[in-house]
């Protein structure tokens, strides 16, 4: 799922509903060190601004991955691209 202003709500709404046992999605955003900034699967930078980050979020310690993190209401969370969870698949038609 490419985080963004039209779909992350949708899929900020139903994650909670999957009945999965994860309770963290990966999402298509990460950045690649050194830089500091990240960008989506598609290649579009996304502000630091962006509604859609948790609070305090980026942290930008050692993670590069993005996250929907449970704990932050299905916000955006970067973690460390090792750590295990699940994942949303988004279809463009």
């Amino acid at each position: 799922m490419v985080p963004d202003t039209c779909s992350y709500p949708f899929f900020q709404g139903i994650a909670p509903q999957t009945g999965a046992t994860c309770t963290d999605y990966w999402i298509g955003a990460f950045r690649t060190p050194p830089s500091t900034g990240y960008m989506t699967l598609k290649g579009s930078p996304i502000p630091d601004n962006f509604k859609f980050w948790g609070a305090g979020q980026p942290s930008r310690l050692t993670q590069a991955c993005v996250q929907m993190a449970d704990e932050l209401g299905y916000a955006m969370n970067d973690d460390n691209c090792g750590e295990l969870a699940g994942y949303i698949c988004q279809k463009f038609i």
